[in-house]
């Protein structure tokens, strides 16, 4: 009796992971479509569509928004916002450097405290992003005399 009763538990268990899967597998591909809608939109300039996606997104932490909306709020002048969520977006990175969004990251976040006038941190991020190989970053520490 006690076997039958493990067994049944097991199978349930079973049952049980199997259906999370299905039910969370539907749900991570139509997360997915959704992030992907959110990336056309900021390909494409539209970028008030695509902050409410990435908003929404990083909402439900999603943590691949952090840099999407840190940049599209440096488009729209709001570099306070955009340290917020850049900044986030370098704190991931330490657990997943990809060195292309490094760059863009260091570069937005040296672009943004150009736009808050603290040149000092502007130099850094800037310097950071130019020696990982970013020659907008040598543009901009030359454009500021801050080479």
């Amino acid at each position: 009796m006690k076997n039958l009763f493990k067994f049944i538990f097991i199978i349930a268990g079973i049952a049980g992971a199997i259906l999370i899967y299905v039910i969370a597998k539907d749900t991570f591909k139509k997360n997915d479509s959704v992030f992907r809608d959110g990336i056309s939109y900021y390909t494409n300039g539209k970028y008030e569509a695509a902050e409410q996606i990435f908003q929404n997104e990083a909402e439900q932490g999603n943590k691949q928004a952090y840099s999407y909306l840190g940049h599209i709020k440096l488009i729209q002048r709001k570099p306070k916002e955009a340290e917020k969520y850049l900044l986030l977006a370098l704190e991931e990175l330490k657990n997943n450097p990809d060195i292309s969004v490094k760059q863009s990251i260091l570069f937005n976040l040296g672009s943004t405290y150009l736009n808050l006038r603290d040149d000092s941190k502007a130099k850094m991020y800037l310097n950071e992003s130019s020696k990982l190989g970013n020659k907008s970053a040598d543009q901009l520490l030359k454009k500021y005399n801050l080479n």
